[in-house]
C-alpha cells in the first residue's frame, strides 16, 4: 500500500529466490554465533 493505494506486485521470479538464499548462507555463516542474525524477508 502506497498513500492509501493497493499496488499488486508480482512474485519474485526463480532467479531472485535462489539469488536470496545463496546471500542468506553467506549471512548466515559470517554472523553465525554473533549478535547479529540474518532475517529473510517476510518477517
Amino acid at each position: 500500500m502506497i498513500d492509501g493505494q493497493i499496488y499488486f506486485l508480482a512474485s519474485p521470479k526463480r532467479a531472485h529466490q535462489a539469488a536470496l538464499v545463496e546471500l542468506f548462507g553467506i549471512f548466515y555463516n559470517t554472523f553465525k554465533g554473533k549478535k547479529c542474525k540474518p532475517m529473510v524477508a517476510p518477517f
